[in-house]
């Protein structure tokens, strides 16, 4: 041992005692930092694990929750709390929901029910929707930007859209030709909003989409798989215009396509999947509610039902963002474990005089875990700061190109005050996960077999 190593070792020691076997946390501080300074490139690449991790965590949650406040909040507020929408009834099994079997009241939508829905009180205007019942997907050419997906499809009476349409006859169903699509005027927002910002994709006029047509791919999709029967095939679509009553989040047929979509590609049979009521009485809106509901029927107002089908994405995509942070968390505890581990075995012998001096198996997987927090705390700071700069600069490149939407939000990111603690909480976590082994071989080494060695 060098005159300088046994200098650093007993001013180690000094520090370290107060008085005998009291560690004192100045002194484990000063412990776990000199460890650390000791295994730079090491530690260096487990800050920057935890950092990174911290920072996917807090900008996909800000994203999210400004998503749900300033965009989706904001387009569902304009839709009608008295337009109902009525479904087949299910069964609550504590937290699964089961389809009703067939002889149970409110298990199906038929004629029967849609010509009594029509003469109940208040009910002005009443009309069903049919969903395909198979996998489909589209593709097409969007602006020079060749795109696909899976998609979501509906089908109503071309009636019901007939006010809306400056060339109703268009939305008809035809034997030959190409299948005239509606969508809601909520859809062209929202792509100019999010999606076409977020892949490089110009902006786009509701007037520009009118006459757009793709291929709709039927009895296959991507994450479907492919239909029970019938042979897949392609149809021809053209959007012919924007209609409320049209689903959502997907594009909208004339229902004789779907029913015979159906009897090709499904076994599920005709039958409806929604009904939709308009009524300008709100106490006319309310009993409507009450009688479907008497009846075994699930009901939600239009607004309700977007709002919860906006939430289903937003926690898909809450899903994916935080399995992507948790395997670069995981990374990162694993890299601080082995750099622990690393300073563990540089250190027995200290350990070893600690526990001669006095010091409990405690006190050692303490100083361990207080490395840890050390480490994880400026890293978590640095990726929130990553993260809150990569958000501002985003925020601002995609407002500008938004500038003249009519719903152009205000903002797109927010990041509350419980967020934040929530990234040094996350980050601390994986810390002290990522330190348990290193902790507990620390705390098991035999101080008299090391010393003797």
């Amino acid at each position: 041992m060098t005159a300088s190593s046994a200098v650093c070792n007993m001013a180690e020691r000094l520090l370290l005692f107060e008085r005998p076997f009291d560690l004192r946390l100045s002194a484990r501080i000063v412990f776990s930092l000199s460890g650390m300074r000791n295994n730079r490139l090491h530690t260096g690449f487990a800050f920057c694990g935890i950092a990174a991790g911290v920072a996917v965590f807090i900008f996909f949650a800000g994203l999210l929750s400004g998503l749900d406040e300033a965009v989706f909040s904001r387009i569902f507020e304009e839709l009608p709390e008295s337009a109902l929408r009525v479904t087949p009834g299910s069964l609550d099994i504590g937290f699964l929901g089961l389809s009703k079997p067939s002889f149970m009241p409110g298990a199906k939508i038929d004629e029967a029910l849609l010509k009594k829905a029509r003469m109940l009180k208040g009910a002005e205007r009443v009309h069903a929707s049919m969903n395909v019942a198979f996998p489909i997907s589209v593709s097409g050419s969007l602006a020079g930007h060749r795109a696909a997906s899976d998609l979501v499809a509906s089908g109503i009476e071309p009636e019901t859209a007939a006010e809306e349409l400056k060339y109703p006859e268009e939305f008809s169903f035809s034997e030959d030709g190409e299948v005239p699509v509606l969508v809601n005027p909520t859809l062209p927002d929202l792509y100019n909003s999010i999606f076409a910002p977020m892949n490089g994709f110009p902006r786009l006029s509701p007037d520009m989409l009118i006459g757009f047509r793709f291929d709709l791919r039927l009895g296959r999709s991507y994450m479907g798989g492919r239909a029970d029967k019938g042979k897949v095939r392609s149809v021809r679509c053209k959007l012919v215009g924007f209609s409320k009553h049209a689903v959502q989040m997907g594009i909208t047929v004339p229902m004789e396509y779907v029913r015979r979509w159906n009897a090709e590609f499904s076994e599920e049979g005709e039958r409806y999947h929604a009904l939709y009521i308009e009524s300008s009485d709100p106490t006319a809106a309310e009993n409507i509610e009450k009688w479907f509901e008497k009846q075994g029927f699930n009901v939600q107002t239009q607004k309700e039902g977007a709002s919860a089908a906006a939430g289903r994405l937003l926690h898909l995509l809450g899903a994916i963002f935080a399995a992507l942070s948790l395997l670069i968390m995981t990374l990162a505890a694993v890299n601080l474990a082995f750099v622990q581990f690393i300073i563990v075995q540089r250190r027995r012998a200290a350990f070893a005089t600690l526990r001669s001096m006095g010091a409990t198996r405690a006190d050692l997987a303490a100083t361990v875990w207080l490395e840890a927090l050390l480490l994880s705390i400026p890293a978590a700071a640095v990726g929130i700061a990553a993260a809150l700069g990569l958000a501002h600069l985003s925020e601002s490149i995609l407002l500008s190109d938004l500038a003249g939407l009519p719903l152009r939000p205000d903002y797109l990111f927010r990041f509350p005050p419980l967020l934040l603690a929530a990234g040094f909480a996350y980050a601390a976590l994986a810390a002290l996960a990522g330190s348990l082994p290193p902790a507990w071989k620390a705390a098991s080494s035999d101080p008299v077999k090391i010393l003797k060695d």
